[in-house]
């Protein structure tokens, strides 16, 4: 039977069975589910619509928006969407506003050879239900959470670090299950040898940082200053001599936030590595091989030369200015407009072997600045912004423990008017940044978000340029999310909704902070008005040459869009 609520009115059977309980069965009005989403799409693009043109005249003619774009294919559908997130930064309250690092895998044999053996043991879990709750059931004293084994995606080292850290955390029980006597010798085959233990935790030591550099560079409110640091102490965290890595692994010494954080106070001096939420203890392990002290295994440290080489070739290339960060306009202004900034270019630009990009710096800054408007307004405000690191409500010794990169410091009003002619804006931007960069040389490294909020009166022209460059997207993970919401929209089966409606569910669900709680308050429309609306909500049109080119699909499928707008509705209660 068809699940269309509009196919009750139809059967026979259906009305002849709700008539023996004397039920009126009348369907919604065709087309009730796609009007209500088009009421909800327009009335966030109207607010959205307002918000941009606000933000265009506070930015007084400096570039404002910053976008980031993507292309996705959905499985099992006819269409190929695009995500375009546009980000700036809210003058208001000098908060970044988003709406609607990763490294390449790299050839080392014998690391693949590795993974591919304890990919093996995960996998064998993950198709064997029955073997799964065994692991589930067994008892370990101090760690009764029940937990599964992760499963990872090959060609991404974060999730790779995931799947081996949960491994490496499920070491107790995956050790008394595989020496039951009730398993078969295929089974067997399994298990996680003892020289795997070894070198798993060495490939989890590399690959920690790794994997906190590309969870921080995802955040939504991470600036270009942000990602040019977490870089830079990367580097420099694969550079030294020795690398923190967790001990062979055992019971943990605490499990939970609450239990780590106690322990953690009560023993502040001891080498410790939190993992899966759970501590364990560690130790120093050299990079290079070194008689007497234990080193890196192979797989490892061939790892770490791979990674060593791939930032240096995406972010510090001098061959190629389009990857070299110190010769990139947008990055250079973003960290010389950050605490401490100019001095960390320096610093960093004499390490890499570059020279001192400070000069170019500058110039990026002073252009940007150039093209405020004569007239402008100032506007005052507070608001809040996140840190480098998420760490809201756990302590200093928690962070330690749970972050292993080196950073680079480690070593060491009421609205106003003001009126300005071009020539006033390029002196004041100089005064101001003369005066900005000796603040800031000596001043700490800290959140650049607050020190504008807090130094906005004393730099009224950079604080504009500020808002302009810290807005800028250093991370396509936000078209990625829009991807998974539209994935989770067009499933198998819903493959044949339009393009349309998945643009509207895509728009609502990533703005539904948008929404009044009372959505009631929505303003309603017609038929006719919402059909206008759908039609004008995205007006791009490929030109000629495009579509003869075939990069872009010009089949409207106007036959078609009335079939799945109708099937759309059928669904109703799963729209």
């Amino acid at each position: 039977m068809t699940s269309s609520s509009h196919a009750f009115v139809t059967s026979a059977y259906v009305r002849s069975f709700l008539a023996g309980f004397r039920i009126n069965y009348a369907p919604p009005a065709l087309g009730t589910v796609m009007l209500h989403l088009s009421e909800l799409a327009s009335f966030i693009s109207l607010i959205l619509v307002d918000l941009f043109t606000a933000a265009a005249n506070e930015y007084m003619g400096v570039p404002w928006a910053h976008v980031c774009i993507d292309m996705w294919t959905a499985p099992g559908s006819r269409a190929s969407y695009g995500a375009l997130i546009l980000r700036f930064t809210d003058l208001g309250t000098f908060a970044i506003k988003q709406k609607s690092l990763g490294l390449k895998a790299c050839p080392n044999p014998a690391a693949r050879e590795l993974l591919t053996r304890l990919r093996a043991t995960t996998t064998f879990f993950k198709h064997s239900d029955a073997e799964a709750q065994r692991l589930s059931a067994i008892i370990v004293a101090g760690d009764p959470a029940i937990r599964g084994l992760v499963s990872e995606v090959a060609t991404r080292w974060g999730s790779t670090y995931l799947s081996l850290a949960r491994l490496y955390s499920m070491w107790p029980r995956l050790s008394i299950l595989f020496r039951s006597t009730a398993l078969t010798a295929d089974q067997r085959k399994r298990r996680v040898a003892h020289r795997d233990w070894d070198k798993m935790r060495h490939l989890i030591a590399i690959l920690t940082p790794v994997f906190e550099v590309t969870k921080e560079c995802q955040r939504t409110s991470a600036t270009l200053a942000d990602i040019f640091s977490l870089v830079v102490a990367l580097r420099k965290t694969l550079l030294l001599d020795t690398i923190v890595a967790p001990k062979f692994p055992e019971h943990p010494l605490a499990v939970g936030s609450d239990s780590i954080e106690s322990l953690l106070q009560e023993n502040p001096d001891d080498d410790v590595i939190e993992l899966d939420n759970r501590l364990y203890p560690s130790e120093a392990v050299y990079m290079e091989t070194r008689d007497g002290f234990e080193s890196l295994c192979e797989e490892a440290a061939v790892a770490v030369r791979i990674m060593r080489d791939e930032i240096d070739r995406l972010f510090f290339n001098p061959k190629e200015n389009a990857k070299n960060w110190l010769r990139n306009p947008a990055v250079l202004s973003a960290v010389l407009l950050s605490p401490g900034g100019g001095r960390m270019l320096r610093e960093v630009g004499d390490w890499v072997g570059m020279g001192d990009p400070t000069a170019e710096a500058e110039t990026a800054v002073l252009e940007t600045a150039a093209k405020l408007q004569p007239t402008a307004e100032a506007f005052g405000g507070c608001g809040s912004a996140g840190h480098l690191r998420s760490t809201a409500g756990i302590s200093e010794l928690r962070v330690t423990a749970r972050f292993s990169l080196v950073l680079w410091q480690a070593d060491v009003s009421p609205e106003r008017e003001r009126t300005l002619d071009p020539s006033r804006v390029d002196r004041a931007a100089r005064e101001e940044l003369s005066r900005f960069c000796r603040l800031s040389d000596s001043a700490m490294a800290g959140d650049a978000m607050e020190f504008w909020r807090a130094h906005r009166a004393q730099f009224p022209t950079l604080f504009v340029v500020a808002g302009s460059v810290f807005g800028a997207v250093g991370s396509s993970a936000s078209c990625e999310r829009e991807f998974s919401i539209a994935g989770r929209l067009v499933a198998g089966d819903r493959s044949s909704l339009s393009t349309g409606s998945v643009e509207m569910h895509s728009l609502v669900s990533s703005n539904a902070d948008l929404l009044p709680s009372n959505t009631a308050s929505v303003p309603s429309l017609s038929h006719a008005e919402a059909a206008t609306f759908r039609e004008t909500m995205n007006g791009y049109v490929p030109s000629t040459d495009e579509a003869e080119s075939g990069f872009y699909d010009v089949d409207t499928d106007e036959e078609e869009s009335e079939d799945d707008e109708q099937l759309a509705v059928g669904w109703g209660p799963y729209d």
